[in-house]
């Protein structure tokens, strides 16, 4: 297969190309020349010794007391829905969890959604099932309550 001159299409007329812009001068009105000398910092005389008190009595100082709590490490726990290794503030022994499920926000919802799809008879699943129910952690030795993890 050929092709013929004559067949392609004619490229349209050439627009003449704009003229450059003028060059760009280097003349004071763009650039002002620096000044000669940039000027030195200045030097500032510093005052000799500290300026007298009101007080000339000694301040008494203060102690500041470390305590530590061990409260504040067992409420800082991470509780969440599996037992947690953690020091009892109750009865300082080092323990893990006694976890028990109880019912919370999430059941009811739950109970309030079967409901209110028409499932009269699955109302009473959430209160079967740990998923939507809240979790509560003990201490096993002296059944203090130590955290519970919500589910909502």
């Amino acid at each position: 297969m050929s092709f013929n001159k004559d067949s392609l299409p004619s490229a349209p007329p050439m627009m003449p190309m704009p003229e450059p812009p003028p060059p760009y001068s280097t003349s004071d009105q763009y650039y002002p020349s620096l000044p000669p000398q940039v000027p030195q910092a200045k030097s500032y005389p510093v005052q000799q010794g500290l300026p007298p008190t009101m007080n000339s009595q000694p301040q008494p100082q203060t102690q500041v007391v470390h305590q530590t709590q061990v409260a504040a490490a067992a409420s800082q726990a991470n509780y969440g829905p599996f037992p947690v290794f953690v020091q009892c503030p109750g009865c300082s022994n080092s323990i893990n969890t006694r976890t028990s499920h109880t019912t919370g926000l999430v059941t009811w919802l739950s109970c309030l959604c079967c409901c209110i799809m028409g499932c009269l008879v699955c109302w009473c699943l959430p209160f079967c099932m740990d998923c939507t129910r809240d979790v509560e952690h003990r201490c096993p030795h002296c059944n203090r309550k130590l955290g519970i993890h919500k589910r909502l």
